[in-house]
């Protein structure tokens, strides 16, 4: 099975478990609630993670070789960062410590070019520049340098997302992954098992069609994005992420940047969201267009920063039941 697969048939397997529930749990006990919500549900999430979230990935080459450079920039202006950090904390002017700033985390983070962890190592790192920016610049370290780092970061960034390519067997993941993948598989094939044979007992014959592998793989029919997509939503605008949300559709949506992003749907397309879902920085939305505030056909995104850019991952589930 393809990786691209794997969350969309759990989630046919599902649809197939919800429509028989009533009959399954008499015949078998051991699905009853809450065993979707506390023991299934959580490796479709996981696996949905592995796909859409970490998005597994091959760079290109020369963008990988750009990617690295602009990490690599940043090590002599967290050198000079900590020096100035130093001074703060001498003349008091920084009460926390240096290990607050996270700079040796994000400085083995680019020695080792690890892009996710550059990512989150900066996150925590500018957060605390920005907090004593004031004291940092009487010591000499100017917005200009921090501004600096955020640029550095930000085209590193954009070029780790530029290529997205989603490996196609789960054979091509790693050891930890594959077990995570293979685990809501084994967990599909437990409930087909228990509607199978239910339908066996009872002579459903309808329902001994539709409960194989094969039959359910048939019923999935992938997104037309295939792959998940970055959408950038510039500062203090809104964009369009898709218009006639098919309502058993499912919509995944991972915020990547740490700024406001407001999710709704609206009549007309260019009606704003005044109200709906704010995503939350670095963890997955998962929904359909009736969990989306608002009515209407466009389901919008809106970023409420009014000084940066925002970044949103997004994958839609196309599920025939």
């Amino acid at each position: 099975m393809k990786i691209e697969d794997v969350v969309p048939y759990s989630l046919a397997v599902r649809a197939l478990f919800d429509a028989n529930y009533d009959a399954l749990i008499a015949y078998d006990d051991q699905f009853t609630a809450p065993y979707k919500a506390d023991t299934w549900q959580p490796k479709i999430d996981a696996a949905s993670t592995i796909i859409i979230t970490l998005g597994k990935r091959k760079q290109n080459k020369e963008n990988t070789k750009k990617r690295n450079a602009f990490m690599d920039n940043l090590t002599p202006i967290l050198k000079d960062l900590q020096y100035r950090i130093g001074l703060c904390i001498t003349a008091g002017t920084i009460t926390e410590s240096l290990s607050s700033f996270g700079l040796a985390a994000f400085n083995d983070s680019i020695n080792h070019h690890s892009i996710d962890q550059f990512h989150d190592d900066y996150v925590l790192t500018i957060s605390r520049v920005n907090a004593n920016q004031t004291a940092l610049t009487a010591k000499g370290f100017t917005t200009t340098k921090t501004g600096t780092i955020t640029t550095n970061h930000d085209k590193a960034w954009e070029l780790q997302d530029v290529r997205i390519e989603t490996k196609q067997s789960i054979a091509d993941l790693s050891d930890d992954d594959q077990v995570i993948l293979n685990a809501l598989l084994d967990e599909d094939q437990k409930v087909i098992n228990g509607l199978r044979a239910m339908a066996e007992a009872t002579g459903d014959t309808e329902l001994k069609k539709k409960a194989t592998k094969k039959a359910i793989l048939k019923t999935v029919v992938p997104t037309a994005a295939k792959k998940p997509r970055n959408r950038k939503i510039k500062k203090a605008s809104s964009i369009v992420l898709v218009k006639d949300l098919v309502a058993k559709n499912l919509l995944q949506l991972t915020l990547k940047t740490n700024v406001k992003v407001t999710l709704c749907r609206t009549v007309l397309k260019t009606d704003q969201c005044t109200a709906g879902i704010d995503l939350t920085f670095g963890e997955m939305w998962e929904g359909k267009k009736a969990d989306i505030p608002g009515t209407g056909e466009y389901v919008k995104l809106t970023n409420k920063s009014t000084s940066k850019d925002a970044v949103v991952l997004a994958f839609e589930i196309d599920v025939k039941k």
